[in-house]
């Protein structure tokens, strides 16, 4: 099915029909759920430990307008600016165990590091082998079936772009 195209015409209107009022989306307040923390089990913490997760149900809501959640994200706000400055750096392991203990979690699934760990190591056991060359009888990912991957030089995959002769491709 074509679809029909119309020119635009430079008063605003389209064919004699009055022109329309311009839409916009307009922001007015945030709206801020607060949590309970709790161990997580969804995700892996790249510097080891355990997982900061929060309760499914949140146990106050805060509305702020945007200039002055914008200011506490600033630092300008009533919060401390070190607080507002931590909130997108990782967690070492040391610190996520006294996050969890400081909110009342106190039975810390102990396998859970170890479980998250082993996923970091296996993370980092992909691709194929080869280097520089990739060979379809020696690459594991062209055995697999699959394609040689690159999401930064030489990992996972060590081939060169020139000199993958994976079947299946890069």
């Amino acid at each position: 099915m074509a679809a029909a195209k119309r020119k635009a015409d430079p008063t605003g209107s389209s064919c004699g029909e009055p022109s329309r009022k311009k839409r916009r989306v307009v922001f007015q307040d945030v709206t801020i759920f607060y949590f309970n923390r709790r161990q997580g089990f969804v995700c892996v913490p790249s510097q080891g430990g355990n997982t900061l997760g929060m309760e499914d149900d949140h146990f106050a809501v805060e509305v702020v307008s945007i200039e002055d959640h914008l200011a506490e994200r600033r630092g300008d706000g009533p919060e401390d600016a070190e607080d507002s400055l931590n909130l997108l750096l990782p967690v070492d392991s040391k610190e996520r165990r006294t996050v969890l203990r400081s909110a009342g979690v106190e039975d810390i699934e102990v396998q859970e590091k170890d479980e998250c760990r082993e996923l970091r190591v296996s993370r980092q056991q992909c691709g194929c082998s080869c280097v520089g060359a990739c060979l379809p009888s020696s690459c594991g990912c062209a055995q697999g079936g699959i394609m040689c991957q690159v999401d930064r030089p030489g990992f996972p995959c060590g081939c060169t772009l020139e000199n993958c002769a994976n079947p299946s491709g890069r």
